[in-house]
């Protein structure tokens, strides 16, 4: 979950996703809260 809409937590979905990929990992993100509220560059973030 990018933006927990209950107790306002942001979490750092670029650092998480790095040590994700460093590992193998597949990374999910839920950013429905965040949708027009915060600023999403996906062409900054390692989605692929």
């Amino acid at each position: 979950m990018h933006v927990n809409n209950e107790i306002g937590v942001v979490q750092d979905i670029a650092t998480i996703g790095e040590m994700c990929r460093a590992r193998g990992i597949i990374y999910h993100v839920d950013a429905t809260q965040s949708v027009g509220k915060l600023p999403i560059d996906l062409s900054q973030l390692k989605w692929t």
